[in-house]
């Protein structure tokens, strides 16, 4: 383990004082006893340690774990994302038939919307009307 050279040491002075900062190591698989300090120790190689990276990451970011696991709200979102994926689908074999291509694109939409709660109804109708002419 090399430590920290003269061009790491001239980084670290250039941050703000109060930066918090996350000592990362790789190449553990290469060592024979994991040492018992501060520093993170991981491999790439063998993905040792990447669970430890990850929680430390969010706790430095300040992320807190609230009544939903990360990966209830991964699969509620992939469940979302599948769910407008085949709105989509179902709005591209519907060219033909405006109302049902329009209910589809609503129900994407909204499956969006799920994820994000930026995007209404209002906004999806000026956008498709913003890009087509309907005449009298």
């Amino acid at each position: 383990m090399q430590g920290l050279r003269a061009e790491d040491q001239a980084i670290l002075q250039r941050l703000p004082a109060n930066m918090p900062l996350l000592h990362l190591y790789n190449k553990a698989d290469l060592l024979p006893a994991m040492p018992k300090d501060e520093k993170l120790y991981i491999s790439a190689k063998t993905g040792l340690g990447i669970e430890a990276l990850q929680q430390r990451i969010l706790d430095l970011a300040g992320w807190r774990q609230t009544g939903e696991s990360a990966f209830m709200a991964r699969e509620r979102h992939v469940h979302a994302l599948q769910q407008a994926a085949a709105c989509l689908q179902r709005a591209d074999q519907n060219w033909n038939q405006l109302e049902l291509l329009a209910e589809e694109l609503t129900l994407a939409q909204k499956a969006l919307s799920s994820i994000t709660g930026e995007f209404t109804a209002d906004d999806l109708l000026g956008e498709i009307f913003s890009r087509f002419c309907i005449g009298k």
